[in-house]
């Protein structure tokens, strides 16, 4: 367990650096097509495969089971919409629960890192963005991670343990 924290931590700062840069540089949603979930999905899915699966933001550390991810997006994020049908296969196939949430006013966005991980409660949390995932092992957020790499890069990490 501890050697996938430590998987997962070096994703996160890889892929903080990685969403920043990007956004300095506007990269196109193409660029990461080289992203080993996405070159083997050809399924088109959509999110009413998952809507049993859909929470509101202050339901996040309400869910009973001790890990589970949630994935934030927006319907109008090219982001989000090119890696739709990896995340949502990924909920479907995997163990571990995922839940989705579609953006509300109320979701605080936030670049401080202090406000994206070890939090326990809606009051000290915030994503870096849209697409967010968060994996959260007891009701603390472990991993917050934004943008496209880092979340393609984060369930297949997880896919692998």
């Amino acid at each position: 367990m501890n050697r996938l924290f430590f998987l997962l931590s070096i994703i996160t700062i890889l892929s903080f650096q990685s969403c920043n840069q990007q956004n300095i540089q506007s990269l196109s949603s193409n660029s990461l097509s080289s992203a080993s979930l996405s070159s083997d999905s050809k399924t088109s899915h959509t999110y009413d495969e998952v809507k049993n699966k859909h929470i509101y933001w202050s339901n996040i550390f309400t869910r009973s089971e001790d890990t589970y991810l949630v994935y934030i997006y927006s319907t109008t994020c090219s982001h989000c919409n090119a890696i739709k049908n990896d995340v949502i296969e990924y909920s479907l196939e995997s163990t571990v629960p995922m839940y989705f949430i579609v953006s509300s006013p109320e979701i605080l966005i936030d670049q401080k890192i202090a406000l994206n991980q070890n939090v326990t409660s809606l009051d000290d949390l915030a994503i870096r963005g849209y697409p967010s995932l968060l994996y959260l092992v007891d009701h603390t957020v472990m991993i917050n991670i934004a943008g496209e790499r880092g979340i393609l890069d984060t369930l297949e990490t997880l896919s692998n343990h």
